[in-house]
């Protein structure tokens, strides 16, 4: 698909979420004007949009390219603050310094696999996306959004199924004034999730499993060696749906950092980053295919291990 016929279905996406973005604070009885309406909370939508404005270095230290266009995010939460879906739309052109060689590239079919915070400050979301390209539209693309205490947003896109063409830094761009708002609510809701997740067991004891997508885990001190504890028990087996966003919603509360990692074959899928002591994360994971996995703290591989089964609903 190229050139006017790829046009279709991306100006189609970005029209239907941009006008979600602004026509839904105007259905909701928001106060807020069209013109900064980059941000709504309303049935578990939280919408954020911005510009991005960025420069991409060369080899040598010297600008290459000047990045300029805009973005438009979409996380989309239930009754239990889990996360959903998300939605992520940005189109940019880059030129070089002296005004030659402009072209644009566009992002869409966003799949997220994992949302994390690092610190106190930096929200992360990561996935695949499709990326146009000018030899046409390049699928599963790996894609990570950082934002920087709700201001600044970073888009680190490929770099190898694009050939390094944005190079291996970020494409940077900022928040408008309300989404730097929602953004801060989803900071909140990050660092608390733990607390309102739904979560689900069967039966009892070492050999029980959970089934749900929104799960509680905690580190715990068990007999002087730290374990992961759930509802169903200590290092229990999770069963999780493929293809679905599934949320380890974790708690902290010993005196030690914890990371949960999940991993096949010594392969890393998804982390939650450090989880400091007395604090609480989060990591999410989507496979797109069923079978057995292994998860384990990295600090604490020997025991705080277990099994994670995915199967289809």
């Amino acid at each position: 698909m190229k050139g006017k016929d790829l046009m279709v279905p991306l100006v189609a996406a970005l029209v239907a979420i941009i006008s979600t973005v602004f026509v839904l604070p105007l259905t909701g009885g928001q106060n807020t004007s069209a013109a900064d309406a980059g941000m709504t909370m309303m049935s578990g939508d939280h919408f954020a949009k911005g510009t991005i404005s960025s420069l991409q270095l060369g080899s040598t230290g010297q600008p290459e390219w000047i990045q300029h266009g805009i973005w438009v995010l979409r996380i989309m939460t239930g009754q239990n603050n889990e996360v959903q879906s998300t939605q992520l739309v940005a189109r940019f052109e880059m030129i070089k310094p002296d005004g030659t060689a402009m072209h644009s590239h566009s992002i869409y079919n966003f799949t997220a696999s994992q949302m994390m915070m690092e610190g106190n400050s930096t929200n992360v979301l990561k996935g695949t996306a499709t990326v146009t390209m000018k030899d046409g539209p390049v699928s599963d693309v790996p894609i990570t959004i950082k934002v920087f205490n709700e201001a600044v947003i970073g888009f680190w896109i490929g770099p190898d199924k694009v050939s390094g063409h944005f190079g291996t830094g970020p494409v940077f761009g900022t928040l408008s004034t309300n989404s730097r708002a929602m953004m801060q609510e989803m900071h909140s809701l990050m660092q608390g999730m733990n607390n309102n997740m739904g979560g689900g067991s069967m039966g009892g004891g070492q050999n029980n499993s959970t089934s749900v997508a929104g799960i509680k885990m905690s580190a715990k001190e068990v007999d002087g060696v730290y374990r992961w504890s759930t509802d169903a028990g200590i290092n229990p087996t999770i069963k999780l749906v493929a293809n679905t966003n599934n949320t380890i919603q974790i708690q902290n509360p010993t005196d030690e950092k914890h990371e949960l990692v999940i991993e096949s074959n010594g392969t890393e899928l998804a982390s939650s980053g450090d989880i400091l002591a007395g604090k609480s994360g989060q990591l999410m994971f989507n496979a797109n295919m069923t079978g057995t996995f292994a998860y384990h703290c990295e600090y604490h591989p020997d025991t705080m291990k277990g099994i994670i089964e995915v199967a289809n609903s």
